[in-house]
């Protein structure tokens, strides 16, 4: 296995590639995957309404997330927003517990599926749209960081309780459950899930590409759509994706490092499914037990 890099400055489009559509040829960076690196995203730079968000979201959220100590042998499904949910949805079924993010909440809701938990991270205002309205059965976990109107949302369930994450420069009350930052509300949610006792991880949603034929980035309305599209390589197969995306799978190899005692299922066959399953196709004690469905 090839040794790890974190220098994300060394990560960079190695190449281009020219890719016709509808007629029309555009030219879009191309990141090289076959090299196995990690990353991370929090840096000394952390966006001026954060500290802000956590001082207001400790004031109205009493609750606090504890950690569960002991260890559930039960088998979870954590759901994200990729495109291939569409796809994949019907064997979320097969689950007791389900854990959603951002808009996994409102996909499956409208489907009869109510989560168990559902866990938001961004502190962006535009991200409250996805827990609006709340559903009455779901346990609310939500980072500190969030917007204050996401917050509020929840606030309208049952149950909502907070968390936070290491950020530099940053003191939380003693006791209070710190995580340390990686890329993004998926992988947040897999710390949070590990907290709450649970090692078997059924990851559904989790594609960090677009799909290839529509062209469609999430499995319903998002607003956050890329604007600059990039490729990024996995063998021979180039999968259409953002620049964000292509970075957060480094993140994901990062994540994996410090948890080696996940066992994670992959539902997709996007860019993660594929980089997991050419890294780590043999498994070692190192790195969480990876199989691809």
């Amino acid at each position: 296995m090839q040794p790890l890099d974190k220098k994300e400055n060394d990560f960079k489009p190695s190449q281009v590639v020219k890719i016709k559509e509808n007629g029309v040829e555009t030219v879009y960076p191309l990141y090289d995957l076959n090299k196995l690196r990690a990353v991370l995203i929090y840096t000394e730079e952390i966006p001026s309404e954060i500290p802000e968000n956590i001082k207001q979201n400790s004031i109205t959220v009493t609750q606090r997330l504890e950690v569960n100590p002991e260890v559930s042998d039960e088998a979870i499904a954590l759901v994200g927003y990729g495109p291939t949910l569409k796809r994949f949805w019907p064997r979320i079924r097969d689950f007791k517990t389900i854990i959603t993010t951002s808009g996994a909440h409102k996909f499956l809701i409208d489907k009869d599926i109510i989560p168990k938990y559902h866990v938001e991270v961004d502190f962006r205002e535009r991200k409250a749209v996805h827990t609006n309205p709340a559903h009455p059965e779901v346990s609310y976990l939500m980072s500190s960081i969030c917007h204050p109107k996401t917050i509020n949302n929840g606030m309208d369930g049952k149950d909502i309780k907070l968390w936070h994450i290491n950020l530099k420069g940053i003191t939380y009350p003693e006791g209070e459950f710190v995580i340390e930052g990686y890329w993004d509300v998926g992988q947040e949610a897999i710390l949070v899930t590990k907290a709450l006792g649970y090692r078997d991880l059924h990851l559904f949603g989790y594609d960090y590409a677009f799909e290839t034929d529509t062209g469609e980035t999430h499995a319903g309305f998002h607003n956050g759509i890329p604007k600059k599209y990039v490729f990024a390589q996995i063998g021979e197969r180039l999968y259409k994706t953002s620049d964000d995306l292509a970075r957060g799978v480094l993140a994901f190899t990062a994540l994996m490092k410090d948890h080696p005692d996940l066992t994670l299922t992959v539902y997709s066959d996007g860019l993660l499914g594929a980089y997991l399953k050419y890294h780590y196709g043999e498994m070692n004690n190192e790195h969480p037990e990876i199989t691809t469905n």
